[in-house]
């Protein structure tokens, strides 16, 4: 019996590539972990991140095509999740209410009366009171491990200004870390 595997036709320029479902395993599907990290990042809601990731998966399939054509394929990949974290943010009208939360202070009092002793969940509780932009560098460059050409391409923003916005996030994070850990404000 012939075993016919799902082929999906990419049209790129001059030639037509097939793509397996084998390759779209090994090439798409091993960026699930950085997609879901980084979506759980932006959303800070694990049912949220797993949907972004199912659209995520969804649209790399369906549009295969512009992911080959892509330069740098994980930046074109981190880009779609971010759009679509802010996209999915912006139409269940919860940036009002998350921006209040992120920069209310008592957030972390709670926190600090709870002793938490997990030093990363803290970390990360402060990354998401800082501005998007540089609570995005951090994490890109810090938990992903991207490089700053990658992250400047992801976020729109010269190679430059990105080491500048990383600089400035880690400088935050450490004086608010410091503060809590010194003042326990």
């Amino acid at each position: 019996m012939l075993h016919l595997q799902k082929l999906y036709v990419i049209v790129m320029s001059d030639r037509i590539r097939v793509m397996t479902e084998k390759e779209f395993h090994s090439q798409i599907w091993s960026l699930k972990d950085k997609i879901y990290r980084y979506a759980f990042a932006i959303l800070v809601n694990r049912e949220d991140a797993e949907d972004i990731c199912q659209e995520i998966f969804k649209r790399l399939w369906e549009e295969c095509h512009q992911f080959y054509a892509a330069e740098n394929r994980n930046a074109y990949v981190m880009k779609m999740v971010r759009n679509l974290c802010i996209d999915h943010i912006r139409k269940e009208r919860l940036h009002e209410e998350r921006l209040d939360m992120l920069y209310s202070d008592t957030d972390i009092s709670y926190l600090q009366q709870e002793d938490l002793k997990d030093m990363g969940n803290l970390v990360r509780k402060i990354i998401g009171n800082i501005p998007e932009k540089y609570g995005t560098v951090l994490h890109l460059r810090d938990v992903e491990g991207y490089a700053m050409d990658e992250i400047a391409k992801i976020t729109d923003t010269d190679v430059a200004t990105t080491r500048v916005i990383l600089s400035r996030a880690r400088k935050i994070v450490r004086e608010k870390l410091e503060k809590l850990m010194n003042y326990g404000l």
